[in-house]
């Protein structure tokens, strides 16, 4: 009986730590989408596509996002075409871009998304022979 008891506060001890680590870790993910959020508008108000410091390269880019504009236009296209492969619960973004090579999808418009990529920097001196 003692082993399953052992267990049982091996196993508290852990998803206690584990939740105290995903609380951490929100809290972190928030500052890091603000950060991140805050970066992206001075970059873009500097006319800067790049910034960096010693340990990462932050790269500001563009990628295009297909949003439902008229969902009754996008229904008739998906029954005359047979193109249940546009929709989950959004659109798909791989059918959206394959689709609109032959043309643009009624009801469909195309908004851009500021992105932030993200390397790592070499640090000088380091490895260099």
């Amino acid at each position: 009986m003692q082993d399953v008891v052992d267990l049982a506060e091996a196993y508290d001890r852990t998803k206690q730590a584990r939740l105290q680590h995903d609380r951490e870790s929100k809290k972190l993910h928030e500052i890091e989408t603000a950060l991140k959020k805050h970066i992206i508008e001075l970059l873009k108000e500097k006319n800067m596509t790049a910034a960096g410091c010693a340990t990462v390269i932050l790269t500001l880019g563009r990628k295009p996002q297909a949003r439902a504009g008229d969902w009754d236009e996008i229904h008739r296209y998906i029954i005359e075409h047979d193109a249940w492969d546009l929709v989950q619960r959004r659109l798909s973004e791989d059918a959206v871009r394959e689709r609109m090579l032959d043309g643009p999808i009624p009801g469909v418009t195309i908004e851009w998304l500021d992105t932030l990529s993200e390397s790592r920097a070499k640090l000088r001196g380091l490895n260099d022979e």
